[in-house]
């Protein structure tokens, strides 16, 4: 079952970071490989000394959209998987769900290379590598903030909505370290050779690499799970902590022990140097985002990198320090949206520039593993608990029946996930689609 961030028991991921490097280790070069030089430079190039756009903001997005001119919409690509997809989206939006996606070929097969693109997902995350490396390969795409957290507050499609934590810990407020931590050079390099007559067949190979991979599932680590690697006294199974941080943000507090390479200098060759190959890395910035680009492009390098969940802003509560509260009601929109958690189901076509061939629309429509009419003191959470052990997946539940309900008038067609009556009929897709 695929997850944003990492749900393992304290014990288990422990272990995985110890262990990680031992189980699979990382063949190493004293020199970097062609392959890796060719990566490199085109990080570098992505992530210059000054400037550089690489998202867009809810409300930024929103104008664009609504500004009465439609030549000045962007492609929305949705990475959302397809279950939340079905439950909602930006209108307008095609969907390629990030946890199908293993080739870079199924997206260059809809996204044209030179029309501005805006690509998303519930969190920021997956969204932001997917921005990265197709901007690598020459692409005009952007990220948007937070994804569908920064656009809307849907309790269906989003339970957690900006909660930087996982399983039953609370919001923290973790120390913060002032001092300044230092990596010394190593002049050892992954080991890549991925193949590829051109630059973009090395890039397209590395990410191709990363997308089939077992990394790209699990890209999170949330910030209890990390607190608890670092506080445990025990150096041995602490990742590598890499601050993304300006300089001197990183001198009024970082994440403990974490050692400072703002994103214009991380992908200097004596740079790349400082970071261990052979040990599990967790980045940290801000918001989250820039991290994600640096990890699927470290990834793509041979390096075993994950983003800290939400960045600083789910490390600390201190606003001088991260300029944005991500509990403050203030900082959250509610745009429009559509899909099941609003009891529709999608309508507006894609908004697509008018030289470019229509996209096919990914195919939705749910398979039930079981139907299931609705009895006495039954409930949607309650019902996900039986079915799949874990009652946060009921909005599966509610978009797969609106969704059979919109071909076959026999399923219910949900509104409300608080209200559902004996008798409905109910569809439960199968457990590895629930979780997605």
């Amino acid at each position: 079952m695929k997850r944003l961030s990492k749900t393992l028991p304290i014990l288990v991921l422990l272990g995985l970071l110890l262990v990680s490097s031992i189980i699979s280790p990382t063949a190493l070069a004293e020199d970097p490989s062609p392959d890796l030089e060719v990566i490199r430079q085109a990080a570098e190039n992505y992530f210059p000394p000054e400037g550089g756009t690489y998202r867009i903001s809810a409300d930024d997005l929103y104008s664009v959209l609504h500004n009465g001119d439609p030549e000045d919409n962007p492609l929305l690509v949705s990475v959302q998987t397809r279950v939340e997809y079905a439950l909602g989206h930006i209108p307008g939006s095609i969907n390629i769900p990030w946890d199908e996606i293993t080739d870079v070929a199924q997206l260059e097969a809809v996204i044209p290379k030179s029309y501005p693109t805006v690509i998303y997902c519930n969190k920021g995350v997956h969204s932001a590598q997917i921005s990265a490396i197709l901007n690598l390969l020459g692409y005009d795409t952007l990220d948007l903030a937070f994804g569908m957290e920064g656009w809307t507050q849907n309790p269906i499609l989003l339970p957690d909505h900006f909660a930087p934590t996982c399983g039953d810990c609370g919001c923290e407020d973790y120390p913060l370290d002032t001092g300044v931590h230092t990596s010394e050079p190593s002049y050892h390099y992954p080991a890549l050779d991925v193949g590829g007559e051109t630059p973009e067949d090395t890039i397209r190979a590395a990410a191709n690499a990363y997308l089939s991979s077992t990394r790209d599932n699990e890209a999170t680590i949330c910030p209890c799970d990390l607190h608890e690697v670092l506080a445990d006294d025990d150096p041995n199974n602490d990742p590598f902590v890499l601050s993304l941080q300006w300089p001197e943000d990183y001198a009024k507090g970082h994440v403990p022990h974490a050692v400072n390479l703002p994103r214009w200098d991380l992908f200097k060759m004596e740079n790349l140097s400082r970071l261990p190959a052979e040990r599990p890395i967790v980045i940290c910035c801000y918001l989250g985002y820039t991290s994600s680009q640096a990890s699927a492009i470290l990834n793509m390098m041979g390096y075993d990198t994950q983003v800290a969940l939400h960045g600083l802003c789910g490390w600390t509560m201190d606003t001088e320090l991260v300029h944005f509260d991500i509990g403050d009601p203030r900082n959250w929109r509610d745009f429009p949206i559509e899909g099941a958690a609003v009891g529709s189901i999608t309508t507006t076509p894609p908004v697509m520039p008018a030289q470019l061939p229509a996209i096919p629309a990914v195919q939705t429509s749910p398979t039930c593993q079981d139907e299931y009419v609705v009895q006495a003191n039954d409930w949607l959470s309650k019902l996900a608990e039986k079915f799949y052990s874990d009652p946060l997946l009921f909005p599966a539940i509610v978009a797969a029946t609106n969704q059979m309900h919109a071909g076959d008038e026999t399923f219910a067609e949900i509104t409300d996930p608080d209200l559902i009556e004996i008798g409905w009929k109910l569809c439960f897709p199968s457990a590895e689609t629930a979780g997605r």
